[in-house]
Order: C-alpha cells, then sequence, then structure tokens
C-alpha cells in the first residue's frame, strides 16, 4: 500500500488495527526496527502522544527514510535515526544513548526475518523498555508472509518468545491475502502483538 505517496509494505487493515492499538496507550516513546521508507512512522504519528519520541533503527538511510523522520520533526516528534544492523552489540549501548530517560511503550519489528535476528531485535526492545511498570507493547510484523519468507523465520521466532509469556499476553493481527498476489517476491502479512506486563 502507499500512504502519502510512500510504498508502505503492510496490509492495510492489519497495520490499521496495530494503529489503533498503539492509539489507546498513547505512547510517549516509539520504537521501529526496519522503517523502510518511513511510511509505518508516518502512519503511527497520529496514535503517539504530542511531541513523542521515535526512534527508527535502520540499515540504510533512505532518501524517503529521512524525508519521513524530516516531517516527523515538523510535526513536533523528537524523531531519530539509528543507522545499522539492530541485532549487533553496540547497537543496543546507541540506542540507550538516544533513548536517555525515555523509554518505549510501543515497539514494532520489521527488519531482519531471519529467526536469530527477530530474537535479538525483541531482547533490544525489552532491554530499551527496561521492564516499564506500565508495561510494553510490542508488534511483530510478518507472521504469515509468503513468497520468499516462505519456511517462516518470523513465525518460528514468534512461537518462542510467546511460549515464555501467559496466552492473554499475545494475539495476532492477520487478514487475508490480497487476491490476485503479486507475481514475484512475498506479500507481506501478520503482525503478531505481544503486550508485557
Amino acid at each position: 500500500m502507499k500512504h502519502k505517496g510512500t510504498y508502505v509494505a503492510q496490509q492495510p487493515e492489519e497495520f490499521a488495527e496495530w494503529v489503533r492499538r498503539v492509539a489507546a496507550i498513547k505512547p510517549t516513546c516509539y520504537l521501529e526496527i526496519g522503517s523502510l521508507n518511513g511510511g509505518t512512522l508516518l502512519m503511527v504519528a497520529p496514535a503517539l502522544a504530542p511531541r513523542a519520541k521515535i526512534i527508527s533503527i535502520d540499515w540504510g538511510c533512505a532518501e524517503n527514510l529521512v524525508d519521513a523522520l524530516s516531517e516527523l520533526r515538523a510535526m513536533g516528534f523528537d524523531a531519530r535515526l539509528l543507522t545499522g544492523d539492530s541485532t549487533s552489540p553496540e547497537m543496543e549501548t546507541r540506542l540507550l544513548g538516544e533513548l536517555g530517560k525515555d523509554r518505549p511503550q510501543a515497539c514494532f519489528i520489521d527488519g531482519d526475518h531471519a529467526y536469530a535476528a527477530v530474537l535479538s531485535d525483541y531482547e533490544l526492545c525489552r532491554s530499551a523498555a527496561s521492564f516499564r511498570p506500565d508495561g510494553l507493547m510490542i508488534g511483530f510484523h510478518d507472521l504469515a508472509t509468503v513468497g520468499h519468507f516462505e519456511g517462516e523465520s518470523v513465525r518460528a521466532a514468534w512461537k518462542t518468545i510467546t511460549a515464555k509469556w501467559p496466552t492473554s499476553c499475545s494475539s495476532e493481527i492477520v487478514y487475508p491475502l490480497p487476491d490476485p498476489r503479486p507475481p514475484c517476491g512475498s506479500v507481506a502479512s501478520g503482525i503478531g502483538v505481544l503486550v508485557l506486563p
């Protein structure tokens, strides 16, 4: 789908439900791992508290992502970009430095889809939140993706992670995939939501 002319690798109904859940907690700090062009950040921004801190961790520095962060700043948000590998040992130090005293109430993981990387990103989110007394909500994108991610590493990581928590902590947002499907590549679909007490 597109948001303000920017390609967003999300199913519209699924991401709208994620935004509704974010809006219910109105985070003052939001972390996203894997922002691509920044479209998802722009879409979730209205659900955040005014002047919230937004941190994006992404491999590259795509022009559209830089533009999206500039737009978020113009809207009054404290939007920051950390470039590099979210799973690298130094990223946690860099992230905690950017956070300062702030701690995210919501995180969205859509970075490297390898099993170990998803587990690492999950641990990074937990570390960044430092077990907030008011909880943490984490979204995991691509639970139901088909195509070149078939065999689903995100789904496997989701099962490993959610097995550690009561079933009441997790839910899945999965809508039917579009028909017809694109002829090549993958169809991004499915968001797992973990709400930690």
